[in-house]
């Protein structure tokens, strides 16, 4: 069985694609759990069609995907962006070239492909994308009116395209009264993230002001999808050094936060954190180095006295039992693969650094990768990347379907 170079897509063709219409000999195939059907014809090559159930939705979409041998996972992406078009109104934005807005607090690119939402989907098809999940957790800072306006536009989109897009809810955490009423607000308009920042102003993860917000998304058993601050407290802006070095400190902080103090008391907390964790996938091995847990956490590692204060190697970690303790924190943080537009040497060091069981497919749009055209070439690379199929399916859909409880 090869490979045909054709991309044929049923949606909104009005096209009965069920295995029981159409009109070629039928063999099923589970390469995943989801429903697969592989048919032909004496006209036309070895295509596939398959058929997913979206979470809780409960509505079916069809697709026949270009084939392979083995199948090709559903694509969702977890870190897509979209801003509703009021706020390139308000900021005076629209239609105007992409320009960078500018703050103390705040720094923001506006680019039209953010509000422009059949041009996203058109570069999702190009790029063989199934979903997305929307975010603008940059913008929750500015105030719970902010917060319901970008919760209301993309519970809207949502609602529009409820097959395509999954959204996060947005929360004003210096205000913790109004974030629990805003967090039930945007769950009962489907809204199935939070969506937060790695550092919130003067407000970190393991800030005491997040304990109400972080009781309830724990009952609730709610994904976090985390995105970088955009200006880091003590961030500069000279030389791009607060966008391209600042924001992946910021993600690598919070990660730490969340392992020493937040799992403390809220272990099953699903944190995804953007742009594959930062820093992390060099320097996960100096962290674990310095591991040194609190006794909150409920063990005590005895290091030998004349080295405690120092890094450790490997092998000392190993000789004092530090490394499962460690693992068993670290590996309960997830990854999303944007952060490097795409460049594949970072890529290879998340999937060096990382648990397969950790990564989940993210790209940035339209801020990192602008086109359907960059989309596919990611994710051609990752397809061809030496790794197992399993490893892929995990990575392009497996995990966040499990976080999120997406069946199919």
């Amino acid at each position: 069985m090869g490979r045909i170079d054709e991309t044929i897509d049923a949606i909104g063709e009005g096209i009965d694609l069920s295995p029981e219409t159409v009109p070629f000999n039928l063999s099923m195939m589970n390469p995943f759990d989801r429903g697969l059907v592989s048919y032909s014809s004496p006209n036309k090559p070895t295509v596939e069609l398959c058929l997913d159930k979206v979470g809780t939705h409960n509505l079916w979409f069809r697709r026949v995907h270009q084939f392979s041998y083995g199948g090709i996972p559903v694509i969702i992406d977890v870190h897509r962006h979209f801003m509703p078009k009021v706020l390139f109104e308000r900021y005076g934005a629209l239609n105007k070239p992409t320009w960078r807005h500018q703050e103390p607090t705040l720094e923001f690119t506006f680019y039209h492909k953010l509000y422009e939402v059949d041009r996203q989907l058109q570069d999702m098809d190009e790029a063989g994308i199934d979903i997305a999940v929307l975010n603008l957790a940059q913008w929750s800072l500015k105030g719970i009116e902010m917060c319901r306006l970008i919760n209301d536009s993309i519970a809207a989109v949502v609602k529009e395209h409820p097959d395509r897009f999954i959204g996060c809810v947005h929360l004003p955490l210096e205000d913790t009264k109004a974030s629990l009423e805003e967090l039930h607000r945007g769950l009962g308009l489907g809204l199935r993230a939070w969506a937060i920042l790695s550092s919130f102003l003067d407000i970190t993860l393991d800030d005491e002001r997040m304990s109400p917000i972080y009781d309830e998304v724990s009952r609730l058993k709610l994904p976090i999808v985390m995105h970088a601050s955009l200006l880091p407290k003590g961030a500069e802006s000279a030389y791009t050094i607060g966008r391209s070095l600042a924001r992946g400190y910021d993600i690598s902080g919070a990660a730490l936060r969340i392992i020493y103090k937040v799992f403390q008391k809220w272990p099953d907390l699903q944190f995804i954190l953007p742009h594959m964790g930062g820093v992390l996938p060099m320097m996960k091995g100096r962290v674990m180095a310095f591991f040194e847990p609190p006794p909150e956490l409920g063990f005590k590692l005895e290091y030998p006295e004349d080295i405690r204060p120092l890094p450790k190697t490997l092998n000392e970690l190993q000789a004092t039992g530090a490394i499962p303790y460690f693992n068993k924190l670290f590996d309960k943080l997830y990854f999303d693969t944007g952060g490097a537009c795409g460049w594949m040497p970072a890529m290879q060091a998340a999937v060096n650094a990382y648990l397969p069981e950790q990564i989940i497919f993210g790209t940035d749009y339209p801020m990192e990768i602008h086109t359907g055209k960059d989309k596919k070439w990611f994710i051609d690379n990752i397809k061809a990347m030496d790794i197992p199929a399993k490893n892929k399916e995990l990575i392009f859909s497996g995990n966040l379907k499990r976080i999120f409880g997406l069946k199919g």
